[in-house]
């Protein structure tokens, strides 16, 4: 089965994010904006699950765990990111501990969790990922990080030998050839501003502006079936 996709966009383009996404990937940074909590909350009303990530990737850490854990509770999403650290394997320990450690117990009950093995290079990323697996909580999805690219193909295969049943999800997809010769088949969730970031004329490495880039909808739908086609590749 293809993967299912949460496109992100700017601010302005909130509605072409929610017609296009299967599910939302939200980001606990963005929680103070209102104009984004209204988005998160108004998606949740249509229908669609929520994803919240911890925003390590645009903070460089997982943000205040307390305050991540009330955001939590203010959302009620379907998926929880752990905390990691970017590249970082023992913050990425630490956080992931003291997160765990810190939840109550309905927590386990209510979400499911997604880890992030995080290290300079894929061996630390699978010591990472051999250390989260043994504090024993639950692991639903195993998120494999932005920067893992071009190799995050190669630590997908490595995750799937010690757990071959457990989903897959992208995080950052920043250039849809990571999904080619059926690669698109073995994930499961991918979330990806690549769409928005081609309407608007940026490679996939470049930040996208969440307060001043505005989309494109024709590129951004052209640029959405761009990403799709790796979906039929076998």
């Amino acid at each position: 089965m293809p993967p299912l996709i949460a496109l992100e966009t700017p601010k302005q383009n909130f509605e072409l994010q929610l017609e296009h996404s299967d599910y939302i990937f939200a980001l606990a940074h963005l929680w103070n904006d209102s104009k984004y909590r209204n988005f998160i909350f108004r998606a949740q009303a249509e229908g669609k699950q929520i994803f919240l990530d911890n925003s390590a990737f645009e903070l460089g850490t997982s943000m205040e765990i307390d305050r991540y854990i009330s955001i939590i509770r203010e959302i009620n999403p379907q998926v929880v990111v752990v905390p990691d650290a970017l590249g970082d394997i023992a913050t990425t320990v630490k956080l992931a501990k003291v997160f765990y450690q810190g939840l109550p117990g309905n927590f386990f009950q209510k979400y499911k969790f997604m880890i992030v093995p995080q290290g300079k290079d894929n061996r630390e990323r699978m010591r990472c990922f051999h250390i989260l697996r043994s504090f024993g909580f639950p692991i639903n999805i195993i998120g494999l990080p932005r920067h893992a690219y071009p190799d995050r193909v190669e630590l997908l295969r490595l995750v799937k030998k010690f757990m071959p049943r457990t989903k897959i999800h992208f995080l950052g997809l920043p250039d849809p050839e990571e999904l080619k010769d059926g690669v698109a088949q073995e994930v499961t969730t991918l979330d990806t501003s690549w769409v928005a970031k081609y309407s608007v004329g940026k490679g996939g490495f470049e930040m996208l502006d969440f307060e001043k880039d505005n989309c494109d909808p024709d590129r951004f739908l052209e640029g959405l079936e761009i990403l799709t086609k790796y979906f039929e590749e076998e």
